[in-house]
């Protein structure tokens, strides 16, 4: 899981293109706060294409009270908003709740952050005190959850095409080491890296890495042999 925890630097302005999915989340987790008017917040979400999940923290309070389980869970979360407005008198996840008056969080916001992925991420922002979010501050939440949910997906999508564009450029790559090491065809070339690929149980893109960035395929390829007949 990748931990981060919020820093106020800025973008850098220099820089070319949009956000990153992190430093989107950071920005996510920033407007949670100042629209819950609390220093603790972050979000939480399984990432797809084989990645870290993602963990967003304001402060340390909040990354330890957003990894808490068995607290609020996709199900709890499918209708929307979950208003916690005193953890000590919260009956519905009796553990968890005792666990947060432990830490000392009294009252929390919960929102799903929903996406073509599955499961939903998790919004929160956590009070010390009971009772904190207004009325105004959940409904104004609550908007920031939703504007999350689009954002947090497109970025997700504009991750997974930039990895596929990533990858086929290492196999694209790989290919052409192969033909112009051993004199393949660019398919008898494709062939070799897919035979590699399900001998060893590793995704296409992974043996082409391998070869990319060692000159050789990964050990232990089937009937390697000697010399590129084997190879064929």
């Amino acid at each position: 899981m990748v931990a981060l925890t919020h820093s106020p630097v800025p973008p850098d302005p220099l820089r070319d293109g949009p956000p990153t999915t992190p430093e989107l989340a950071r920005h996510v987790v920033t407007l949670a706060t100042a629209a819950a008017g609390t220093p603790h917040g972050g979000l939480a979400m399984a990432t797809p294409h084989d990645t870290d999940d993602l963990l967003v923290a304001s402060t340390t309070l909040a990354s330890v009270a957003l990894g808490l389980p068995p607290g609020p869970g996709p199900d709890d979360l499918a209708d929307g908003l979950v208003v916690v407005r005193d953890t000590s008198l919260d009956g519905r996840w009796p553990t968890w709740s005792t666990t947060m008056v432990g830490l000392g969080v009294r009252s929390v916001l919960l929102a799903p952050v929903r996406t073509t992925h599955r499961p939903p991420g998790t919004l929160a922002v956590h009070a010390e005190r009971t009772d904190a979010f207004s009325e105004t501050e959940v409904a104004a939440f609550g908007e920031v959850a939703a504007l999350a949910s689009s954002a947090v997906a497109v970025a997700l999508d504009r991750d997974g095409l930039h990895r596929a564009v990533a990858a086929r450029r290492l196999i694209g790559i790989g290919i052409g080491m192969l033909v112009e090491r051993y004199d393949l065809s660019v398919e008898r070339a494709f062939g070799v890296l897919v035979r590699h690929s399900q001998h060893l149980n590793l995704k296409l893109r992974d043996v082409a890495r391998h070869l990319v960035e060692s000159g050789e395929l990964p050990e232990h390829p089937p009937d390697l042999g000697d010399g590129p007949a084997a190879l064929t």
